[in-house]
């Protein structure tokens, strides 16, 4: 069987496993778990939806590299 190569999958397993786990720490001493990403990255996919993307439309961003860019 082929299995699911989607980024989101492998992060979506990662999230299950560890959500309450910090996944970023920044420079200002903000912390970040997996679940704190996971819950931005819901509140994104509702934003978009209600734009009107569905699945299997593609969306480029480009921004700069900062933890703003994963979870304003």
């Amino acid at each position: 069987t082929v299995q699911d190569c989607n980024l989101y999958a492998h992060f979506a397993k990662q999230f299950a496993a560890h959500s309450a786990d910090e996944l970023l720490l920044t420079d200002a001493g903000r912390s970040y778990s997996y679940a704190d990403i996971d819950r931005e990255s819901a509140r994104l996919t509702r934003y978009l939806t209600g734009l009107g993307i569905k699945t299997g439309h593609r969306v480029s961003v480009q921004v700069d590299k900062s933890v703003a860019s994963l979870a304003p």
